[in-house]
């Protein structure tokens, strides 16, 4: 609703610049627009005319016609300093459209350079706001947050209050997305001051619910409450076609967060509350996700069939949106293990298993190795499958034969008969049950083939990128190219300790893991002339792959940022490791004594790193901490199941 309030507020100042126009932006079409380019003499109203048309055309989303009307208005620029930043401006909009981002931001920063030298404080805003949005798309978040501020005092500075409004929401995004959470905090709160003054209830409701996720992630659970309740109470306030869905988005929050506070039936209830707000089918995806979060609620409450009920509701209501199916399969696999339904859990640990594969080939590169294995065991998962689904038709009928025989008790005559048929009947399903314990231990060790295909392949990676390495005179590039080998090996170490498991557990010890990966990294990383002290404290734990390899990604960044820089200088250091379990969640703490970390004096040598670091605890839904008091400690926070 924000973006297009402004969206609209610029085409109003277009057409301002146009006397005798009094038609409502959204219904003005492009053939009158480019009637007034042909019937007008004068350059400003030519100029505003075809500039409308442009943005028209990118969000029609005709790119050829849009390209072509964009090339008339950089002709009709005729060295206008103003003009050209409008045009730079309309080339960004388009760029973005067609996700040609570094285009889109290159001009979109061109625009606000020339709009601020020129005084122009709303377009330099407008254009400011264009750059940050393309710039967090890229991932480049700092540069977001530069260019996302000066344009804040642009706005400001002319009082605008929708470009303000917008900037401070997309500063406090970007300070979410860089887990500067008091920082976020900070913007979001003066975004509320402003739309309180400016009486956008529904902004309101959706900037508390902000609020309160920020809260959450801060561990303030009962202030996330209370932003959530004040939400709720203000969603009230709207009228009756915006209220229920509003109120369903708070609902979705607060049962997200009874659920994280172990307030079961405090879930249950607001999620019942959500689906009845979502009930149009234009929100499946709330639904659905309202349907799991039901389903774990009645799990830990060992509800079995109500949980059985909403997680089957999740995957059927998901409509392909992955992370739900996978979310529901997992919950099923959990209810069929407590209820000890054997069938049903290992059907539902294939489908588990199948959904990390997808997973783990989504975010990697993928293998030769890897791809000859699929094929090879396609077959015969398959007929797994088909044997399995056999077994089950089985036990239904062997169900239904063994209420035929109470009933043949009364007829003494045919009970020789229907007991000799039920003998027939369990020797073909114990034959069955041999050929799918073959089948599974055939596929068990297929598995464990990929898994050593698999450290074989990203062993062989890190012995190239070392080879390479000799060829390297720049001390930067064969520190990435020693920090790249690193990476590929702490992903290697997790498939050799999966390939050497005596059974095919999906799980894998923490606490080896990281002793293994931290006696590689000392060897690796051998600071001369350094006494080191390493303390490690670390929990028996056990966690999946799907998370072992962000894990141990990040612990490799932190241990060798350590290692690298945080004795420079030094005789002798002292080194932390600890792990261990709090609640429902994991906590990892990486903690030095060295001089510290300088988020200002992060370079193009680290930036990558920190980029990898936040990217994979967003992964982990982690909390990240970073305190640089006595040396440097880091905190990842991260609950031990998804």
């Amino acid at each position: 609703m924000l973006k297009l309030a402004i969206r609209l507020s610029w085409c109003s100042l277009l057409l301002a610049l146009l006397p005798g126009t009094c038609v409502s932006a959204q219904s003005i079409a492009v053939d009158s627009l480019r009637s007034i380019f042909r019937t007008t003499a004068n350059e400003e109203e030519r100029f505003t005319a075809y500039e409308s048309v442009v943005l028209l055309l990118v969000d029609e989303r005709d790119t050829t016609a849009s390209r072509q009307a964009l090339d008339t208005l950089n002709g009709l620029t005729q060295g206008d300093d103003s003009r050209s930043g409008r045009y730079q401006y309309a080339e960004a909009y388009r760029a973005k459209s067609v996700q040609d981002w570094s285009v889109a931001f290159a001009s979109a920063v061109a625009s606000f350079d020339i709009h601020q030298s020129l005084g122009e404080g709303r377009l330099a805003a407008r254009a400011g706001e264009l750059a940050g949005l393309v710039a967090s798309r890229m991932g480049k978040l700092e540069e977001a947050f530069k260019i996302q501020q000066r344009a804040l005092v642009e706005a400001k500075r002319v009082n605008d209050d929708e470009y303000t409004l917008s900037l401070l929401s997309e500063l406090g995004n970007t300070h979410r997305r860089l887990n500067n959470f008091d920082k976020a905090e900070t913007y979001s709160l003066q975004s509320l001051e402003l739309i309180r003054k400016l009486g956008m209830i529904e902004n309101e409701v959706i900037i508390l619910s902000t609020l309160g996720i920020i809260a959450k992630k801060q561990n303030r659970l009962d202030g996330a409450n209370d932003y959530y309740e004040q939400a709720l109470a203000r969603a009230d306030d709207l009228p009756v076609e915006k209220r229920d869905i509003n109120k369903g988005n708070v609902y979705l929050n607060l049962a997200q967060l009874a659920n994280s506070r172990n307030n079961r039936e405090e879930a249950i209830n607001y999620a019942t509350k959500a689906i009845h707000a979502f009930e149009p089918d234009e929100y499946f995806r709330q639904r659905a996700f309202m349907n799991l979060q039901l389903g774990t609620a009645h799990l830990k409450l060992k509800r079995y069939n109500e949980a059985e009920k909403y997680y089957r509701n999740a995957v059927a209501g998901a409509r392909g949106v992955s992370n739900i199916i996978a979310g529901g399969e997992k919950g099923l696999l959990f209810v069929f293990r407590e209820t000890e339904q054997l069938d049903s859990t290992v059907h539902y640990l294939e489908k588990a298993a199948a959904t990390r594969e997808a997973a783990i080939e989504k975010n990697r590169i993928e293998s030769i190795a890897e791809m000859e294995a699929k094929y090879q065991t396609k077959e015969q998962q398959a007929e797994i499958e088909r044997l399995a689904y056999e077994d089950g038709i089985n036990r239904d009928k062997l169900s239904r034969q063994r209420n035929l025989i109470i009933g043949g008790l009364l007829i003494m005559s045919v009970l020789s008969g229907f007991l000799y048929f039920i003998w027939q009947q369990r020797q073909r399903i114990s034959r069955q049950h041999q050929i799918i314990e073959v089948a599974l231990n055939e596929k068990e060790t297929l598995l464990k083939e990929i898994h050593h295909r698999v450290k074989n392949n990203l062993q062989m990676i890190s012995s190239l990128l070392s080879l390479q390495s000799r060829f390297i005179d720049d001390p930067a590039a064969l520190s990435a190219m020693e920090m790249g080998r690193q990476r590929v090996r702490s992903m290697a170490i997790i498939h050799q300790r999966l390939y050497l498991r005596d059974s095919l557990s999906p799980e894998i010890g923490v606490k080896d893991y990281l002793e293994q990966l931290v006696t590689e990294l000392l060897g690796v990383l051998n600071v001369k002339g350094l006494a080191l002290k390493l303390e490690m404290h670390l929990e028996d734990i056990k966690l999946d792959i799907d998370r072992m390899i962000p894990l141990g990604l990040i612990a490799n960044e932190l241990i060798t940022n350590s290692l690298k820089y945080a004795f420079t200088g030094r005789e002798d250091g002292l080194l932390s490791i600890n792990l261990q379990k709090v609640g429902d969640d994991i906590v990892l703490q990486i903690a030095d004594d060295g001089s510290g970390y300088d988020p200002a004096a992060t370079d193009t040598r680290n930036s990558f790193g920190s980029l990898l670091i936040s990217t994979l605890s967003e992964q982990l839904a982690a909390e990240l901490q970073i305190a640089t008091t006595n040396g440097t400690t880091v905190t990842l926070r991260f609950p031990e199941t998804e």
